[in-house]
């Protein structure tokens, strides 16, 4: 069976297994940088050289996390064909992706980057979607600021998951998104 075959083959049974849309959607593109170099090879021709290979090449052009999920695609698709006795060695075995190493430069311009907001900007933003901001504004990026919420948990909260008694709420969903942006009705 070729590569390329197999691959849209788990796929398919991976989307039924009750994962997020969104992972189904990276394991699709991130496999595709296996099939644009094996699709019409036979799965069981494909070693732990051409895999390691395939890999640090790839390991060239994109970032550690990106990689990850590269490497992650791999793993579940050649576990998948060994149990379904397609191939004898899984080529992905023992493999570690190697660490980047960053230059100073690139260390120097992380350092400078801001991740937080200090307590007095947060006040200033807030203070300004009262006066600026939409009807809901204020409501939706006070809970943000103070619960670490994604705008999806929060989109996706329902008044079954408040606990007015305890002052809790539960988060067990997030709205998905294809278009990774949110219409305004």
């Amino acid at each position: 069976m070729s590569f390329e075959q197999f691959s849209q083959d788990w796929l398919k049974t991976y989307g039924r297994s009750g994962v997020k849309i969104s992972s189904v959607r990276a394991s699709d593109k991130e496999m595709k940088h296996f099939i644009s170099v094996w699709g019409p090879y036979p799965i069981s021709r494909i070693t732990k050289k051409m895999y390691e290979e395939r890999l640090l090449e790839l390991n060239e052009k994109y970032s550690q996390n990106y990689m990850d999920g590269i490497h992650a695609s791999g793993r579940m698709i050649f576990r998948k064909a060994l149990t379904q006795g397609l191939i004898k060695i899984n080529p992905t075995e023992d493999f570690k992706m190697p660490k980047k190493q960053q230059s100073v430069e690139e260390l120097e311009k992380a350092e400078e980057e801001i991740v937080f907001l200090e307590k007095e900007e947060l006040a200033h933003f807030l203070k300004l979607t009262y006066t600026d901001g939409l009807e809901m504004d204020p409501l939706i990026f006070t809970v943000l600021s103070y619960t670490g919420l994604r705008i999806g948990e929060l989109l996706a909260l329902k008044w079954g998951d408040f606990n007015e008694t305890q002052g809790t709420f539960r988060v067990t969903k997030t709205l998905y998104n294809p278009n990774n942006h949110f219409e305004k009705y």
